[in-house]
């Protein structure tokens, strides 16, 4: 106890004779040295102390005054300051634009760039995750390639012009540049007046992203947010052609929602109207993208191209869980569902085309061995399938019928040449001059 009242009183002498500080210093210290909000409000007069907030997933934080405004200004600054480093963006108006009129043989190597508006339709729909990160900035560029060739020969000339006989799968190693060849074809057959309908991410079907819901009428758990996005990209994508695609009958939609509704379509209203209504409210667009999806197959007047990127994830058991918790496969969501049933050839376009492609760039989302499996043989599986697998019946039927087209791995002399001249002309590799780009036909528009 006597130890303790000396350093008491040593303290007090010390603090005795230390100066003593203004009402203006105390306060300054106050406000400097406090971590609390409600003691640096009474510090700063005029600034009224932030109130918390209640977070979305529990507790509180503080109210952050223009904190969106000065992200974007944060954002702006550093692109400004990349952009003083990189240098101006290179002029790419010199090279020629990506049509079917330089998609043949003779153009095997051509360096192009995609038309700025067909662009943006494709970009309605989003892009693969690799090729929007290398187009965020530059002009989308890309080269015609023996592979191009054959994919837009096939679905622009097919033998027969129902989707059952034309229903084709792009495969290859990975990097080898199947998600380009897709994009090409889906340019392609934008520039023929044909109706695409191009999913880029079908991961994102069955990851669990989007809401759901357990339906009774058609036994099965939908998506309405996911439709109502896919019709979006429809309308965006395909507004003329559309509106040229008349109902044959008149159409009834019924709501999904809980209290329930329906909407009625004329006959000889435009397709257009139709996608419309989906798009606009979640209660119609799973029957409106069903519907969209019927009306496209039994009309025989404009072509169809069904184009699904990482197609594997179809074939597997999705991310999504019962209320006991059990995993859905991917046939039990709506979407996926309604797209199986025209891969599989369980449902056909008339006049149209399903083109697939499979992607390696997620491990988590590798092929499954019940792809493989209905494939038949056509594409070889990195495991030998044993009596001890058990595969899904149901993924191994809808695999089968599927053809099998390569994407060349390794890219010929002249599209190599091609892509370094695109190269050059970024800045990306010393300017080099490549002699077949003399040799290159003439097109005439």
């Amino acid at each position: 106890m006597a130890s303790f009242c000396n350093r008491c009183v040593g303290t007090t002498a010390r603090l005795a004779a230390r100066p003593q500080r203004s009402p203006a210093a105390s306060q300054l210290a106050v406000a400097s040295l406090s971590t609390s909000a409600i003691a640096q409000a009474g510090a700063k007069k005029g600034k009224p102390a932030k109130s918390p907030v209640k977070r979305q997933g529990g507790g509180f934080s503080k109210v952050k005054v223009g904190g969106a405004q000065a992200k974007q200004k944060a954002e702006a600054a550093a692109l400004a300051v990349r952009a003083d480093l990189i240098g101006p963006e290179p002029d790419l108006s010199g090279l020629h634009e990506f049509t079917n009129e330089v998609t043949n043989e003779e153009n095997v190597g051509r360096p192009t760039r995609f038309v700025t508006q067909r662009w943006d339709a494709i970009s309605a729909f989003g892009l693969p995750r690799n090729i929007a990160k290398e187009f965020a900035r530059d002009t989308p560029t890309t080269v015609v390639r023996e592979s191009t060739v054959a994919v837009i020969d096939r679905i622009s000339k097919p033998s027969n012009p129902s989707s059952k006989s034309n229903r084709i799968l792009l495969s290859g190693a990975k990097g080898c540049g199947k998600s380009t060849v897709m994009l090409q074809a889906v340019d392609s057959a934008m520039q023929d007046g044909s109706v695409v309908i191009y999913i880029p991410q079908a991961i994102n079907l069955i990851n669990s992203s989007s809401s759901f819901a357990y339906n009774t009428d058609r036994q099965l758990f939908i998506q309405p947010a996911l439709s109502a996005l896919l019709l979006q990209a429809i309308q965006t994508a395909n507004k003329s052609v559309l509106s040229s695609i008349k109902l044959g009958h008149d159409v009834t939609i019924e709501s999904t929602s809980a209290v329930g509704g329906s909407t009625s379509f004329a006959a000889g209203d435009g397709l257009d109207k139709l996608v419309a209504a989906g798009a606009k409210s979640e209660a119609l667009s799973v029957p409106v993208l069903e519907k969209t999806l019927e009306v496209l197959g039994s009309q025989t007047e404009v072509n169809v191209l069904l184009a699904v990127d990482e197609v594997q994830a179809l074939f597997m058991t999705s991310e999504y869980r019962t209320p006991d918790y059990t995993l859905l496969e991917s046939y039990a969501l709506s979407v996926p569902r309604l797209l199986l049933d025209y891969i599989s050839g369980r449902k056909a376009l008339a006049r149209g085309t399903i083109l697939t492609s499979l992607s390696f760039s997620s491990p988590r989302y590798l092929p499954t061995l019940e792809l493989y499996t209905g494939l038949s043989g056509a594409l070889a599986s990195p495991v030998p399938l044993t009596p001890y697998d058990h595969v899904n019946d149901y993924h191994v039927a809808h695999a089968k019928g599927l053809e099998v087209m390569n994407v060349m791995e390794k890219l010929a002399l002249g599209e190599a040449q091609g892509m370094m001249s695109i190269w050059s002309k970024k800045g990306v590799v010393a300017q080099r001059k490549f002699a077949p780009q003399d040799d290159w036909p003439v097109v005439v528009l």
